[in-house]
């Protein structure tokens, strides 16, 4: 008996201490995976407050990079007004220059009648030369060529305060145009008729150089005085047309819409009775190269293509 005692105390020692082993073992294992836990939670807290930095890193380019647009924005803008302060400036010069161009232009037409009056004088007396002295044939051609101008004055309308005495002024143009083309014309037959005479009396090469040299001075003076006279008529069609075309419109369009028509020229057109894309779109060549110098601006409607323009505006609309 006292010897299955003792075995018990044994074995209960022998579990006891095989209870104690485990129990030490089971804490040691427990903390070494406690501890890799913590690494693990530790890098990835590390991971986490790089990546915290990084974004605020681009947080902060980001601000950086908005402040460079405001600043940029805030240049631009005051690029632009004062881009249009400079429009505006210019616009003022502009009406100030057309104001300048059509006093002077009233005051040119004054000086250009007067001349066209001693012109007519001097064209309607044709120039003589005597049928039987050759030896004083240049003397007086030279005589005569020193009254003829170099060439033909073109008359301007002058721009009164409507549409309608612009075209009363171009028309008295035309007439006076006609009557100075005609008397160069007569001119011009006269020292034709001169110059065949030389040829046949045999003057000496003086007279006839000097014959030579008036008639195709008088040529030149026939030329540009058609090429004027075929302006003012080409001007005055147009703007008859224009006007009549007026009387008739139902609506208006906004011709700034067209590159290179601005304020002013937009009211000039206005007063000349063009006032729609329509009428502009079926614009002549003729009606073109009128309009450019009625507007004083040459080449600008051709050059900017104002037909073509109107054209694709008709469309859209």
């Amino acid at each position: 008996m006292e010897g299955f005692l003792w075995l018990l105390t044994q074995m209960a020692l022998l579990l006891t201490a095989a209870a104690a082993v485990f129990l030490i073992l089971g804490w040691r294992w427990r903390g070494h995976d406690m501890l890799k836990r913590l690494r693990a939670i530790e890098q990835a807290l590390e991971r986490e407050t790089a990546e915290t930095r990084q974004l605020y890193s681009q947080r902060d380019s980001a601000l950086a990079d908005a402040e460079k647009v405001r600043a940029a924005q805030v240049r631009l803008e005051a690029d632009l007004q004062e881009a249009n302060d400079h429009r505006r400036n210019l616009e003022r010069e502009l009406i100030r220059v057309h104001e300048e161009h059509k006093t002077a232009r009233a005051e040119a037409t004054a000086r250009i009648s007067a001349l066209e009056a001693e012109l007519l004088a001097a064209a309607t007396v044709p120039p003589s030369l005597p049928a039987d002295d050759s030896a004083s044939d240049a003397a007086k051609i030279s005589s005569v060529t020193k009254k003829i101008p170099v060439k033909a004055k073109q008359p301007r309308p002058v721009k009164g305060t409507s549409a309608r005495e612009i075209l009363k002024h171009l028309n008295a143009d035309i007439s006076r145009q006609e009557t100075l083309l005609t008397a160069l014309r007569q001119e011009y037959a006269d020292w034709q008729r001169r110059m065949a005479d030389l040829q046949e009396r045999g003057s000496d090469p003086a007279s006839l150089g000097l014959a030579r040299k008036s008639l195709d001075r008088s040529e030149s003076q026939v030329r540009e005085a058609a090429h004027t006279l075929g302006s003012l008529q080409r001007q005055a069609s147009a703007l008859h047309n224009a006007l009549e075309q007026a009387e008739t419109l139902h609506h208006t369009d906004d011709l700034t819409k067209i590159k290179g028509i601005k304020g002013a020229i937009n009211n000039r057109l206005y007063d000349y009775g063009v006032r729609t894309f329509r009428q502009i779109a079926a614009w002549s060549a003729d009606d073109v190269q009128a309009f450019s110098e009625l507007l004083a601006f040459k080449d600008r409607a051709k050059r900017d293509q104002w037909v073509e323009q109107a054209r694709a505006l008709c469309e859209r609309s």
